[in-house]
Formats: structure tokens, C-alpha cells, sequence
């Protein structure tokens, strides 16, 4: 199990592949349990896809085609 501590005081315990649960815990102290994939799901469709669309709609037809 894996720990990272976010820029706001939150702590994400979590599998490095993960799977399972991710645990999550507010700097208040409050304690949630997310699966992994759902993370990773919700980031690459709501973060990741939108701004490499945006990427590729501002690219000449050169850079497109490499």
C-alpha cells in the first residue's frame, strides 16, 4: 500500500496498480473508500480526454499527421 499527502492535507492510501479500494482521508479526519478503477475513470474522462482534444483542435494539419 502506497501513500501520497496532498497539496490541501489530504492522504490517499492506494495499490500502485490500483486496485481495490483507494482510501482517502480529509486533513479533518474523515475517511472515504473509492475503488481505483473509479478514480481512474473519472480523471481520464474529465481531465485527461478534454484537454488532449483541446491539444489536438489547436494543431496545424503537419503536427497532426506525425
Amino acid at each position: 500500500m502506497h501513500n501520497y499527502k496532498g497539496s490541501n492535507g489530504t492522504n490517499f492510501n492506494f495499490n500502485s496498480d490500483f486496485s481495490g479500494e483507494v482510501i482517502i482521508i480529509t486533513k479533518e479526519g474523515k475517511q472515504f473508500e473509492i475503488p481505483g478503477k473509479d478514480i481512474l475513470e473519472f480523471v481520464a474522462y474529465s481531465y485527461i480526454m478534454p484537454n488532449k482534444i483541446s491539444k489536438i483542435e489547436d494543431m496545424e494539419y503537419k503536427e497532426l499527421l506525425i
